[in-house]
């Protein structure tokens, strides 16, 4: 059982919510009571829980320990109805999975299931995983296959980061995504041509594709990411939105917490540093430390001694902004983005790796 260790940061809202999320799975301890006598702003505790997307998690850990009495009533209401609202997106976005699945493979489409119900597998039950959208990976040059398949199902495109807007994928730039809209449920599908969405083609662009692994979701048959890549995305997610949401840090908890030791760190380290995000993992295993009090093996731990780019991560994710749950997300800092100028450029060139690349990068662009 979790015990107050390190909890006290910030507020006591935040020093709360931190803590009822520690450990494999949510149960009582002691001292999350004394830290709920010591909450305030109950409403606050409330609106972070919904913003994390942790209402399920917190409250069966409330449940287990014993202090609904403490908690105002109504924020217990709200935050039970935002746990049914996630039980019912999920359900939808289960049969919408299901169809698009079902598709691509009518149409010959590799596909690869990212995050979502991949990873609420971690947990000890789905229910206390809530996603909001679908994360597919799928070829680049299948774009036009994967919008035809779309748009049979009904979905549109909104947003577009690639695909069709891709003039070129030459040199080192790389698109992100397309995002598809369900005209009638409104359900996301996020389709994904690099997993990491950095901006610069990925130096093993392929590496995911030959170590994914089958799986089946309901009845039907799909790929996942192999663990160790599972990680590294979701690093680099957690970094890109600037450590924001508490939901993916628990994610990574309790990968690390179940299968740490048999995670291949030396792989890791070196595939962060051949894509330029070697502080990204650094920073990720220390805060996880911090605000969650993961257990790291010892090729993890060495780690989070870090480097010079860590500390300069530090200025705009300071650890107390963290643990106070009170993020910068500073999204530039970690994608290269060129088309938007110096402002999308520079940061990036400066807190990330792969600095000769993005250098390139900006010389052969039209002037």
């Amino acid at each position: 059982m979790p015990d107050r260790k390190g909890a006290r940061h910030g507020s006591p809202e935040a020093a709360f919510i931190t803590m009822a999320l520690r450990g494999p799975e949510p149960c009582g301890s002691p001292a999350l009571g004394e830290l709920a006598a010591e909450v305030r702003d109950w409403d606050a505790v409330g609106a972070m829980s919904a913003a994390h997307g942790i209402s399920p998690w917190l409250l069966r850990t409330v449940a287990r320990a014993g202090i609904a009495g403490l908690i105002d009533r109504d924020v217990l209401s709200t935050m039970r109805r935002q746990a049914f609202a996630s039980a019912m997106l999920s359900l939808a976005l289960t049969e919408a999975l299901e169809g698009a699945l079902l598709s691509f493979e009518d149409a010959g489409i590799p596909v690869i299931v990212l995050k979502g119900p991949v990873v609420a597998e971690q947990y000890p039950g789905p229910e206390l995983r809530p996603y909001r959208d679908l994360d597919l990976l799928v070829p680049l040059d299948r774009h036009a296959e994967v919008a035809a398949a779309c748009a049979r199902l009904g979905y549109e495109v909104i947003d577009d980061h690639g695909g069709v807007s891709a003039k070129t994928t030459s040199g080192h730039l790389f698109p992100f995504e397309t995002v598809f809209a369900h005209r009638e449920s409104g359900v996301l599908l996020d389709v994904h041509y690099d997993p990491l969405q950095l901006g610069l083609r990925p130096r093993d662009g392929d590496g995911m594709w030959r170590r994914c692994e089958p799986w089946t979701f309901q009845r039907t048959a799909a790929k996942r990411p192999a663990l160790d890549d599972l990680v590294l995305l979701l690093t680099v997610h957690l970094h890109r939105h600037g450590f924001g949401r508490l939901i993916w840090c628990k994610d990574l908890d309790l990968i690390l917490r179940r299968d740490g030791a048999r995670l291949d760190w030396e792989w890791l380290a070196a595939s962060a540093r051949a894509e330029g995000v070697e502080s990204s993992l650094t920073s990720m295993l220390r805060l996880l430390q911090r605000v969650l009090d993961t257990p790291l093996p010892d090729a993890a731990a060495a780690l989070t001694k870090g480097t010079y780019a860590t500390l300069l991560h530090r200025l705009l994710w300071p650890d107390d902004q963290v643990l106070g749950l009170r993020p910068m997300r500073w999204r530039r800092a970690v994608q290269f983005v060129p088309e938007d100028g110096l402002r999308g450029a520079l940061p990036s060139l400066v807190f990330m790796g792969r600095r000769t690349d993005k250098i390139k990068s900006l010389l052969r662009r039209p002037q």
